[in-house]
């Protein structure tokens, strides 16, 4: 399964959250993120030099 697959699975799971584990999505989040720029490093990407583009 693709990194955008698995995203959107995860995004769909997120709407069974309540408001008890927004503080546990957002770090969730942060988790996610700090990972996908890490596997961006790994194949010559960064997430800065992409918000650069925009």
């Amino acid at each position: 399964m693709g990194l955008a697959n698995e995203h959107m699975l995860w995004l769909n799971d997120t709407r069974l959250c309540t408001l008890p584990c927004i503080e546990k999505f957002t770090h969730s989040v942060g988790e996610r993120v700090a990972k996908l720029d890490s596997e961006m490093r790994k194949v010559g990407w960064n997430l800065n030099a992409l918000q650069d583009i925009k």
